[in-house]
C-alpha cells in the first residue's frame, strides 16, 4: 500500500524516523549548543565542520531518499535471490530503529540539559 504515492509503509516509517532524528538534532544544538551531551560521532562532527548544522540535516535526509530511491527501483526489477528482499526489509527496519533511538537520545539529552540549567 502505497501512502503518499511513493512511499510505502516501509519508507514512510524510514522518512519519519530519519526526520525526527534530524530534527531533535538541529534542535538539541540551536536550544541547548554543544555542551556535555556534544556530539562525538567523527563523521557528524566532520559535517558540522565542513557546513555546519544544515550539512549534516541534510546529508542524513539525502542519504534517506537515496535509500528510498533505490528501495523503489529495487521492486520494479527482477530479484534474483529470494534472500534479498528479507535482507532489504531488516536493513530498512534497522535504519528505522536507528533514527527512533537517535530522536530519543537527543530528546533525552535536550531535556538533560534544560533540566540541569
Amino acid at each position: 500500500m502505497r501512502v503518499f504515492g511513493w512511499l510505502d509503509r516501509l519508507t514512510l516509517r524510514l522518512f519519519l524516523a530519519q526526520g525526527a532524528d534530524v530534527a531533535t538534532f538541529l534542535g538539541f544544538y540551536l536550544l541547548v549548543g554543544p555542551s556535555v551531551h556534544a556530539e562525538k560521532n567523527p563523521l557528524i562532527l566532520a559535517l558540522m565542520a565542513l557546513g555546519g548544522l544544515a550539512a549534516v540535516g541534510v546529508f542524513k535526509m539525502l542519504i534517506t531518499l537515496i535509500v528510498i530511491y533505490r528501495y523503489r527501483r529495487a521492486t520494479t526489477t527482477t530479484i534474483r535471490h529470494r534472500w534479498f528482499v528479507p535482507v532489504r526489509t531488516v536493513a530498512i527496519s534497522a535504519a528505522t530503529a536507528s533514527g527512533i533511538v537517535g530522536a530519543g537520545f537527543n530528546l533525552g539529552a535536550i531535556i538533560s540539559s534544560r533540566m540541569a540549567g
